[in-house]
């Protein structure tokens, strides 16, 4: 994979690798730890693969939703739909909304059916009924929950570096002096990023939120319900 902005036409014919003089076949994308991670980084090749993944579930419980409880819902989804949303969900999770889209589609779909509304019904008080997040907030909740882990040092020592105060950066006395330090990116695609992402999420999140990281178990249930 060569990596490349989304808007930039790429020439593979000119971008050759060789590994002991055999040329390595150049793809656009490929599937590592159960990701697809594309040369463009959109994932929309994987979000495809989640939609198609959850679509299937869907439709089976769909045909036979009448002899289905409430309770035998909410287990199935957060057994067979709910895994594909959240893993590595912080990294795929920060693709654009229009992307995004199509999972959000196929969880009102399933709430609609869960609980026998109609087709064109409210979700929102569906998704709180179920206690359930959209895919919109389930990264925000991971997001929240990797800066949370940052600060406490629960991360591995490959993030020490990740991420930064402001108070690092300089020693003024400012009000946001205790905030994170947003990195400079002038791209989309860069504004995009966990990095970026996690810290406009934390410097956005109420001080009565951020000062409950002391206990994780307690930041928790308090990022869930915000």
């Amino acid at each position: 994979l060569i990596f490349c902005s989304k808007n930039k036409t790429h020439n593979r014919k000119n971008s050759n690798i060789y590994l002991k003089n055999y040329p390595l076949s150049q793809e656009s994308q490929a599937k590592f730890l159960g990701i697809i991670i594309d040369d463009r980084l959109t994932w929309k090749s994987h979000i495809s693969m989640v939609v198609s993944k959850i679509s299937k579930t869907i439709g089976i419980f769909g045909k036979i939703r009448h002899l289905l409880s409430k309770n035998t819902f909410i287990t199935i989804y957060n057994s067979l739909i709910y895994p594909y949303l959240i893993y590595c969900n912080i990294v795929w999770g920060t693709a654009c909304k229009t992307s995004l889209h199509h999972i959000l589609i196929l969880q009102k779909k399933f709430l609609r059916i869960a609980t026998r509304s109609s087709l064109y019904s409210h979700s929102s008080p569906l998704f709180e009924q179920f206690e359930i997040l959209n895919i919109y907030d389930i990264n925000r909740f991971q997001l929240g929950l990797f800066a949370a882990q940052y600060i406490n040092h629960d991360l591995p020592d490959t993030f020490d570096d990740f991420l930064h105060f402001r108070s690092h950066i300089h020693n003024y006395q400012t009000r946001q002096y205790n905030k994170l330090h947003i990195p400079l990116l002038r791209t989309s695609l860069a504004q995009m990023s966990v990095k970026y992402k996690c810290v406009t999420l934390w410097n956005n999140l109420p001080p009565s939120l951020t000062n409950t990281t002391s206990s994780f178990l307690s930041f928790k249930r308090a990022l869930k319900s915000t």
